[in-house]
């Protein structure tokens, strides 16, 4: 499958990735740490706990269920998107850096043949100028 994402591009989307991870990892993490301090005990819903976090565990029993998996996959998935453009990005700057360093030695190359070339004809024509060579 060909690369068609210039190395800009690929650096833009390691940048919405790196974001993303943070931000979900971020929204994982005080989860975590919610439920670590917060903590009811058994059968005593709400207590120690924001009016507003009792609420929401008492309406909808569930949602931090589906807070916590949804995040996780989010920061997994852009831990990976992360990853996956650095290593892209990396070889598209090695494949490019090598086709330029391609292209300098056929332009040195080509360089030395016409050097040649140039010297051959100036010889030439020194060889047919000089009065010693008339035939």
């Amino acid at each position: 499958m060909p690369m068609t994402q210039s190395v800009a591009q690929l650096k833009q989307y390691r940048f919405w990735f790196g974001w993303g991870f943070v931000v979900s990892f971020a929204v994982l993490s005080f989860w975590a740490l919610a439920e670590l301090v917060g903590s009811p005990s058994p059968g005593k819903v709400g207590i120690g706990l924001s009016p507003i976090t009792a609420m929401i565990r008492v309406e909808y029993p569930g949602l931090e269920l589906v807070v916590a998996v949804a995040s996780l996959l989010a920061s997994v998935t852009s831990l990976v998107g992360f990853v996956l453009t650095i290593v892209a990005t990396r070889r598209k700057e090695r494949r490019e850096q090598r086709s330029i360093e391609l292209q300098l030695e056929k332009a040195n190359l080509e360089n030395k043949k016409l050097r040649r070339e140039i010297e051959q004809n100036e010889a030439i024509s020194k060889g047919a100028g000089s009065p010693n060579n008339l035939t």
